[in-house]
């Protein structure tokens, strides 16, 4: 729906009953539903053809974070983000923050690169080993962009192109939760990602993005000017709404589910720092394990047996010849 349908033919006033009845086939909602869902689950029977297992877990993640970009588009959410700026907010945040959660657990280049044809799986493998995924994998980047994309949708006038103008609009649809999963993807690609980077350095930086990611929604929230405001005064709804309280809502929602969700990526992040632990415990305990069975090691003397200012001369004839010096 667009702004001139807005116009047109306004949404009536938004109730539990119009949230729950309320839809629109916004197309690009539609495909991408239909692409993302679909697409993965050829992979999915591809692999399993092949005599190799792939998780439930991740194939109901994904799905379920695809859904949730469906619903984004096509639900009551889809029907009001033209005319309430809390339902865009809404909208905004379940494309950029939730959903790629969702579909990154889900770890689709994981799936493409063991069940994609050989060309197309040999070539995804090489772009993950090049320089440019390593640096888009670091967390310090998710972090500064999840923080500036909302900062750059309502404060550059971009907002207000994409309430008025339906290819801005589908744009944002088709590229948001993209850009996120680009952002977020590491958190279900263990098995790509190695142990090539720095597990608590990870985990502090999470820490600080728990505070970043409130800055949006703490501006939007605060803000005394309506943003968009000469949009949203050409709209003729069929009921009022204080447009400054509406969108302090929005900016509420921003704060909130900002915070919330980090706390779950945080958690991944530990729990990827506590399984490197163990396992590079089990490795050393491996070495020892071997070290033991191929005998003693053997005996060296104190350090200070042999340091010439301890014993002298005669530390030399203990290098020498190894005697005991209590002998």
């Amino acid at each position: 729906m667009t702004g001139v349908a807005v116009a047109a033919g306004a949404p009536p006033a938004p109730t539990l009953g119009s949230a729950l009845t309320s839809w629109t086939p916004d197309p690009v909602a539609v495909l991408l539903v239909l692409v993302l869902g679909a697409g993965y689950l050829v992979l999915v029977r591809r692999l399993r053809r092949g005599g190799q297992r792939w998780s439930r877990g991740r194939t109901a993640s994904w799905l379920a974070g695809v859904l949730v970009v469906g619903l984004a588009g096509t639900s009551w959410l889809g029907v009001y983000a033209h005319a309430l700026f809390s339902a865009a907010a809404s909208q905004l945040i379940l494309l950029l923050v939730v959903a790629p959660i969702l579909l990154a657990v889900g770890a689709p280049l994981s799936l493409v690169v063991r069940a994609a044809p050989p060309r197309l799986s040999a070539r995804v493998a090489r772009l993950l080993a090049g320089r440019f995924m390593r640096v888009l994998s670091y967390p310090v980047l998710g972090t500064l962009v999840l923080a500036l994309v909302p900062l750059g949708v309502y404060f550059t006038g971009w907002f207000e192109l994409s309430m008025r103008n339906s290819l801005a609009y589908e744009s944002q649809l088709l590229l948001v939760p993209l850009l996120g999963l680009a952002l977020v993807w590491p958190l279900g690609e263990l098995e790509l990602l190695g142990e090539g980077f720095s597990h608590p350095l990870a985990v502090f930086i999470a820490f600080v993005e728990l505070l970043v990611d409130a800055i949006p929604g703490i501006l939007i929230r605060l803000s005394t000017r309506v943003i968009a405001s000469s949009y949203y005064a050409g709209l003729h709804l069929g009921f009022r709404r204080d447009r400054l309280l509406d969108q302090q809502l929005g900016g509420a929602l921003w704060w909130f589910f900002g915070e919330i969700v980090d706390l779950p990526v945080m958690g991944i992040l530990v729990a990827r720092w506590l399984r490197a632990d163990s396992r590079e415990a089990a490795r050393i305990d491996r070495v020892l394990d071997q070290a033991d069975v191929a005998g003693p090691p053997e005996l060296m003397r104190p350090w200070w047996e042999e340091d010439p200012s301890v014993f002298g001369a005669r530390a030399r004839f203990y290098r020498r010849s190894g005697n005991d010096p209590q002998r």
